[in-house]
C-alpha cells in the first residue's frame, strides 16, 4: 500500500462541504449572515490547504523515492496516487467556486455603493458624476468601477454569484439590459439557452463558459435581427475563432444589402479557418459583375 494515503483520507477529501456551503449562500443571500460566508469558505479553504500540504509532499516524495530506488511500484499504488490527486483537485474546484461566489458578491456590493454615491452626487451636489468620480475615485479603474455598477443594477445578479464576475458581466452586456423589462434577466437568459452550471464537476466550469460564450453570440445576433446556426458558431469556436461584434455587423449588412444568408457568411469563415480576408468575395458580390 502506498505510504501517506489511506482510503479514509481520500474519501474525506471527496466530501460535500463546499456544496452545502454554496447551498447556504443561495438560501441566505438576503440575510446579513450571507456576507459572512466568506469567512466560512476561507476557513474551509485553509483546512483543505492544510490537509493537502500535509499529505501531498509526503506522497510525492514517496512516489519519487520508490520509483528511483526500485521497481516495486504497483498498478494499485499508481491508481491510489491518481485517486488522491483527483479527489484533491475536485475539492479544490469546489472551494474555488465558493470563493468566486463570495468575491462576486462583494463586487456587486461595491457596485451598489458606487451607484449610491452617484445618486448623492447627482441629486444633492448637483455635480457631474463622471467628473466627480474622476477626481475622487482614484483607487479603482473607471472601466472596472462602471462594470461593477452595471452588474449591481441587475435585479437577479446576486442569485448567480456562483458564476463569477466575468461571466455575469458578459451576460449582462449581451442581453441589452436597458431594454430588458424582465425582473430576472440573467435567469431568463440561462433558461432560454438551457444553461446549467454544476459546481460539483471539475470539468463543468470550462464547459459552462464555452456554452455561455456560444449563447452570448446567439443573443447578440438575435438583438441585431439575424439568426445563426449554433452548430456553425460552435465549430468556429472549436478552431479558435470567436465571432466579434464587427462580424455580426457584417452578417447583418450582407443580409440587408445582398440578401446573403447569415449562415453562408459563417460557412465561408469556417471553410477558410476564420480568415476574414476571403469574405470580400461574398461581402461585395455586385462588384463581380
Amino acid at each position: 500500500m502506498l505510504e501517506g494515503i489511506s482510503d479514509k483520507q481520500i474519501n474525506n477529501l471527496n466530501d460535500e462541504i463546499m456544496i452545502s456551503q454554496l447551498n447556504e449562500i443561495q438560501n441566505n443571500k438576503d440575510k446579513p449572515c450571507y456576507v459572512n460566508t466568506i469567512d466560512m469558505v476561507s476557513i474551509s479553504f485553509q483546512s483543505s490547504q492544510k490537509s493537502f500540504t500535509e499529505l501531498m509532499p509526503n506522497t510525492i516524495e514517496n512516489l519519487l523515492q520508490r520509483t528511483t530506488e526500485n521497481n516495486d511500484f504497483s498498478d494499485s499504488d499508481l491508481q491510489k496516487a491518481l485517486d488522491f490527486i483527483h479527489a484533491s483537485y475536485t475539492r479544490f474546484i469546489r472551494e474555488s467556486t465558493g470563493l468566486t461566489a463570495n468575491i462576486t458578491l462583494q463586487i456587486i456590493n461595491f457596485g451598489e455603493a458606487f451607484n449610491f454615491l452617484k445618486k448623492i452626487v447627482l441629486t444633492q451636489k448637483k455635480a457631474s458624476w463622471q467628473q466627480w468620480a474622476l477626481e475622487n475615485i482614484k483607487f479603482i479603474a473607471k472601466r472596472t468601477r462602471e462594470s461593477y455598477m452595471q452588474l449591481a443594477k441587475v435585479n437577479d445578479a446576486k442569485d448567480y454569484v456562483i458564476l463569477g464576475k466575468d461571466i455575469l458581466i458578459r451576460i449582462v452586456q449581451a442581453i441589452d439590459i436597458k431594454n430588458n423589462k424582465s425582473d430576472k434577466p440573467i435567469g431568463d437568459f440561462l433558461r432560454k439557452h438551457n444553461l446549467k452550471f454544476n459546481p460539483s464537476s471539475e470539468a463543468s466550469y470550462d464547459e459552462f463558459t464555452t456554452q455561455v460564450e456560444l449563447a452570448i453570440i446567439m443573443e447578440k445576433a438575435e438583438n441585431h435581427g439575424i439568426k445563426f446556426d449554433s452548430s456553425l458558431v460552435s465549430k468556429l469556436m472549436d478552431i479558435g475563432y470567436i465571432l466579434k461584434p464587427s462580424d455580426i455587423d457584417e452578417a447583418v449588412m450582407l443580409k440587408e444589402k445582398f440578401q446573403i444568408d447569415p449562415d453562408t457568411f459563417l460557412s465561408t469563415l469556417l471553410e477558410k479557418n476564420g480568415n476574414k480576408n476571403i469574405i470580400s468575395h461574398i461581402s461585395h458580390p455586385m462588384d463581380k459583375k
